[in-house]
């Protein structure tokens, strides 16, 4: 990542197999998402660089995509999914 490369991280599974678990963790365990973050920001203060850091973090879920950074609106059914003429999602 400090390299100008970027990094995805994605979790697939059956409900109930620990996706949230593993991604978001708990008080005493962290998942990967707190832990990555705490490295990115520990080696961004260690180095005389400045860094452009975008973070997002989407959940797909029966085929609807929602932002969750952003609070959560119940009178909406997630993030719009458009197509363009060459069959592209955007």
């Amino acid at each position: 990542m400090f390299s100008g490369m970027s990094a995805t991280i994605f979790c697939y599974g059956v409900t109930g197999a620990g996706k949230t678990h593993t991604i978001q963790g708990s008080d005493t365990e962290p998942g990967i998402i707190p832990r990555a973050l705490e490295h990115i920001f520990m080696h961004q203060q260690r180095d005389p660089y400045d860094y452009d850091i975008r973070i997002r973090y989407y959940e797909i879920y029966k085929e609807a995509v929602f932002d969750l950074l952003k609070p959560h609106d119940p009178t909406t059914s997630g993030l719009p999914i458009r197509e363009d003429a060459q069959r592209k999602i955007f």
